[in-house]
């Protein structure tokens, strides 16, 4: 996969669930992930050989590709970098324009911001004032408040976009279902 970087989101999807982590190193022949500690014995339980699918989240979209498990030994997954599986749209899911207080806890710290718009698998925000920005990896819990999505929803992040170190995307990592039914059936009742 041509697009593939360091730093982006990869999502592995078995049978089960979807699993996701973050690209470390991306070679001709092969990519190496960096997993979330959440989903440890999920990806032991893969099998060197073994077909995957994989999306990956790239600043052309998200892009798609066939698989193999190369080594699965380390505290790191090596995977074949396979051709991507072009497709007409990449999004999965409804992104809508929505205006809204949220705020972010980094470490101590917590950052009041805006959305710009909105999915069931991420945001795009803008800080208030003159906060210390924030980095691309940094993980993140991103509270909205008020009543549109439920009382005070709090969603685990990972910044993935940084546009001028004051607008951020934040893919949501948080594997609730029922929260991402709350942001999914809200965005579909304002999509734009």
């Amino acid at each position: 996969m041509k697009e593939a970087r360091a730093g982006q989101i990869v999502v592995i999807k078995t049978e089960d669930s979807n699993l996701e982590g973050l690209i470390e190193n991306v070679e001709l022949d092969r990519i190496t992930v960096n997993y979330f500690k959440r989903d440890r014995e999920a990806f032991k339980a893969l099998e060197e050989g073994e077909m995957l699918r994989v999306m990956v989240h790239t600043k052309f979209g998200v892009k798609r590709m066939k698989s193999i498990l190369i080594d699965n030994s380390g505290p790191r997954l090596v995977i074949e970098n396979a051709r991507t599986i072009e497709q007409k749209e990449n999004r999965e899911d409804v992104r809508t324009s929505v205006i809204m207080k949220i705020y972010i806890k980094h470490g101590e710290s917590v950052i009041p911001a805006t959305t710009i718009n909105l999915s069931a698998g991420g945001v795009k925000f803008e800080l208030n004032g003159k906060q210390t920005p924030l980095k691309i990896n940094d993980q993140v819990k991103i509270k909205f408040t008020g009543d549109a999505l439920g009382k005070d929803l709090t969603v685990e992040a990972v910044i993935i976009k940084s546009f001028g170190g004051k607008v951020f995307v934040g893919y949501f990592i948080d594997k609730n279902q029922n929260t991402r039914s709350k942001i999914s059936g809200f965005c579909m009742r304002n999509v734009d």
